[in-house]
């Protein structure tokens, strides 16, 4: 396990990042290794964490920063934790078989690590958009299906076990079975959590957001699924709680609490690894094999002044809409719990919407679900 000086060191060289303006849109993201770690032990402190980087977005975006000249910087020091941070992660990982990979990062952050750590676990390891380039001019910066769709082409035409990808600042990972079809984060999700499970009672946290096959699957392996807010800051608070074992998100964000309490693109493409290795199966074998369980999202206008309001009067009007309902959540919004779906209503946080996400066992149901909870929803006055 990394210590805590080494967590401090290698969080605050790398996950603070900021990335070029590209046409004339900056983006900041801001973490402090020590905060972040706090907030982990202190989940009070979250919402401390939240109104500090909406000052500094305001800041950044209305251009109030003060400008200092060159030589009135106090001084600059330059920490190199990138290559112990490599042999550290390669240190405690275990891969028996020498993987053929590709890796997409995006022109991003992933570049300078996820190569190289997979070469030192004896992959053999093909690149795209490896060099560094904050403008990414790659692809799409999100690791979707549709940014993804070259990689998918490479991991096929060359015969690979597996492709990875990252997003910019590679927290999160998304996977390409051998035949070149993009790995949907649901099923992902749900494949990594049961495998980190090795006794009865072992505890995986995940986000309201997340697909029933993860309870399904976690449960299979004599653990238990606990629900937190969406958000990494929220699952690593959640994992430090419950003593999970595990955490992440359908977005690919995944925590490994045995080696640091934040999301870690690269170390979670060697999980990935790690468990066809234990399977002895191809990719697509152990993808085929889950269960489909469709999605529907819709969204409904509102004010963001109005939002509080209305989750406020939606609770009891959602329950006799959904009569079989099993459980309620209303950590972050509102999840209904049903015997053969869920629905989750859950205010936009960047956007004027009330969001509706559903799924059911067929599409139908999905869609039936999903149609019920908007309509409750639009049927609540909004003023």
């Amino acid at each position: 396990m990394l210590t805590d000086k080494r967590i401090d060191e290698i969080e605050a060289a790398v996950e603070v990042a900021t990335c070029p303006p590209v046409n004339n849109i900056g983006e900041v993201k801001q973490f402090l290794a020590l905060t972040r770690l706090a907030e982990t032990a202190v989940p009070e402190l979250l919402a401390e964490r939240e109104e500090r980087e909406a000052k500094i977005e305001q800041i950044y975006f209305k251009k109030r920063m003060k400008p200092v000249a060159w030589d009135k910087i106090a001084g600059v020091e330059e920490v190199d934790v990138l290559w112990g941070y490599i042999e550290e992660v390669a240190g405690i990982a275990k891969l028996a078989q020498g993987h053929k990979v590709v890796v997409d990062c995006g022109n991003g952050a992933g570049a300078r690590v996820t190569p190289y750590l997979l070469r030192m676990l004896g992959c053999r390891v093909l690149t795209l958009n490896s060099q560094l380039d904050g403008f990414f001019p790659g692809r799409g910066l999100e690791p979707t299906r549709e940014n993804l769709q070259e990689l998918c082409g490479v991991v096929r035409s060359v015969g690979a076990d597996l492709g990875i990808a990252h997003d910019g600042d590679a927290d999160r990972v998304a996977a390409i079975d051998e035949r070149g079809r993009f790995a949907q984060g649901d099923k992902l999700l749900a494949l990594i959590a049961a495998h980190q499970v090795k006794r009865d009672g072992e505890v995986i946290v995940t986000t309201v957001d997340a697909s029933s096959l993860v309870d399904e699957l976690v449960r299979g392996r004599g653990g238990r699924v606990v629900r937190t807010r969406v958000g990494d800051v929220s699952v690593a608070a959640a994992i430090k709680e419950h003593r999970a074992v595990f955490g992440g998100e359908p977005c690919g964000a995944w925590i490994f609490p045995e080696v640091h309490p934040v999301p870690d693109g690269p170390l979670a493409a060697v999980k990935i690894l790690e468990l066809l290795d234990s399977s002895a199966k191809k990719f697509s074998e152990l993808i085929d094999a889950l269960p489909e369980y469709p999605t529907v999202r819709k969204k409904v206008a509102c004010p963001n002044e109005r939002k509080a309001g209305v989750m406020k009067r939606l609770e009891p009007r959602l329950k006799r809409e959904f009569p079989d309902v099993v459980k309620v959540l209303t950590i972050d919004g509102i999840r209904l719990e049903l015997k053969d779906g869920w629905a989750l209503v859950r205010p936009s946080g960047t956007e004027p919407y009330i969001r509706v996400t559903a799924e059911g066992r067929t599409p139908a149901r999905a869609e039936e679900i999903a149609g019920k909870a908007a309509k409750v929803l639009k049927g609540i006055p909004q003023s």
